[in-house]
């Protein structure tokens, strides 16, 4: 774990330290967005964490390849036991690259768990794309601290331009984990296909640094085993986001 945070670490000082002793023309080329969501529950691989409403606001900074987002979940009730405080808080660093029609990113997630009794673990992670119908793209993530598992995600998506400013995106995606995974988050100790995810979200361009938009998903639990030991096997929710690019 130490050689984990270690690593962590030199990357962010690394990563700041670049930002700092960029000239003012380089500066220039930083690009720094931010989003606010509310969702009506907040579900995540197959889990429904908080049954009831949430925020998530968000701030990625990135410069070339490099890329440094911070996440975090704020609950609005005492469904979980973190009435009006931050139950969660996500750091990831991550480099994509880009080859014609092909893409790859690799980066590093700490999770944190402020105000809750969780420990917290980390997860590095490698995604893969292909810019064809449908945007196929597979995401292996690896759990290196608590969970020491793997979860897969299939996903594929279309958008579609209604107007200028109006747009749609329809996603899809099917979670598989293998055995110490499920066992770490669901008592389950077998490799199984976890769950499926279904998205549609409407976006409105309102300007050249602002978009709102708002969408609804469906959350199913595939594997019999999995549905046995989760309260939650199937949900919808939904949500309303807010995003500036700066």
């Amino acid at each position: 774990m130490k050689i984990f945070r270690t690593f962590l670490a030199v990357v962010a000082i690394g990563f700041c330290a670049a930002c700092a002793t960029l000239s003012e023309a380089q500066a220039a080329e930083l690009e720094a967005s931010g989003d606010v969501s509310i969702y009506s529950a907040y579900v995540w691989r197959g889990i429904v964490i908080n049954d009831e409403a949430v925020m998530q606001p968000a701030l990625t900074v990135s410069k070339g390849g490099f890329s440094a987002n911070v996440w975090g979940n704020f609950d609005f009730t005492d469904s979980i036991g973190t009435e009006h405080e931050f139950s969660e808080i996500d750091i990831t660093l991550s480099y994509t690259w880009e080859f014609e029609m092909f893409g790859l990113e690799i980066g590093y997630v700490e999770y944190l768990f402020p105000n809750t009794s969780e420990e917290g673990t980390r997860e590095i992670f490698a995604t893969g794309s292909i810019d064809v119908l449908l945007s196929p793209t597979v995401t292996l993530y690896y759990d290196v601290d608590e969970i020491d598992g793997l979860y897969v995600l299939f996903s594929a998506g279309h958008s579609l331009e209604v107007t200028e400013v109006i747009g749609l995106d329809l996603g899809a995606g099917v979670g598989l984990a293998n055995a110490d995974y499920n066992d770490g988050y669901f008592g389950v100790d077998d490799g199984a296909f976890v769950d499926m995810v279904f998205s549609a979200d409407l976006s409105w361009t309102a300007t050249d640094n602002i978009t709102l938009s708002g969408g609804i998903a469906y959350m199913t639990l595939l594997d019999s085993s999995l549905k046995d030991a989760s309260s939650d096997d199937d949900k919808f929710y939904g949500n309303v986001t807010f995003s500036y690019l700066f």
